[in-house]
């Protein structure tokens, strides 16, 4: 059999082939960039540009491995939220007038002692006791300090409308208790006083009017914070 060349009809028929293939294969691509287009534009709502698929075939694959990342950073977010309620909180407050701090330094002074001494009397835990003993110190010390102060200042004692009755509620609920029920509600009712003790202080050492009293706060203030972090660690665990 004798092969003849190929006919100006044949070659452009296979050119023209040719042609069709490579439009259709460009078309193919082309739908494959748009289909990977939109799909990075998702990705990109999710802030996942570095986990994409390596073929524009795994479009929906790329999609899936954005939607766990983002739900894994989620449950990542949300086990950071802890539960703070139980846990007095300290706010900024104003210096009381000069009569009514010396009030409330008196009311803190006499819980401390009054509370402390029961603790002693009605607890065998190890660790109420030491607190105890150790605000009783803190508590005779203070109201020694206290009484200079304010004769120093010339100020007279002036009842306080929340530390007094918020003490005497504390120690009329105290003298009911007994043994681990005594010791929960002294670490709270500690933890409270404390809390509300290192804020004034530190409220009256900065802004307070009498230059006595000031002193006295700033003076008691490191004893404060002392107590409020050791209140902190009984009533988180005793």
């Amino acid at each position: 059999m004798v092969l003849r060349p190929a006919g100006p009809h044949f070659v452009q028929r296979t050119t023209r082939a040719r042609q069709s293939e490579a439009l259709a294969g460009q078309r193919q691509h082309g739908a494959k960039m748009r289909r990977s287009v939109a799909t990075e534009s998702d990705a990109e709502a999710l802030a996942l540009v570095a986990v994409r698929g390596r073929s524009y075939g795994r479009a929906w694959e790329t999609q899936e491995v954005a939607m766990t990342a983002l739900g894994r950073r989620s449950v990542l977010v949300a086990s950071l939220i802890v539960p703070t309620a139980h846990i007095p909180l300290a706010f900024a407050v104003d210096a009381l007038p000069d009569a009514r701090f010396v009030g409330f330094a008196q009311a803190v002074n006499d819980f401390d002692l009054a509370s402390g001494q029961m603790a002693l009397q009605r607890s065998a835990n190890e660790n109420i006791r030491g607190y105890a003993t150790r605000i009783i110190a803190d508590a005779n010390y203070d109201a020694s300090a206290l009484r200079k102060s304010g004769s120093e200042a010339g100020v007279s004692y002036a009842p306080d409308g929340s530390m007094g009755p918020k003490t005497q509620n504390l120690l009329a609920q105290l003298n009911t208790l007994q043994g681990p029920a005594f010791d929960t509600a002294f670490a709270q009712g500690q933890l409270a006083v404390q809390t509300d003790c290192e804020a004034q202080y530190g409220a009256y050492s900065q802004n307070g009017k009498s230059g006595p009293l000031k002193r006295y706060a700033q003076n008691a203030l490191p004893k404060a914070k002392e107590r409020l972090e050791l209140a902190r660690r009984l009533a988180g665990g005793r």
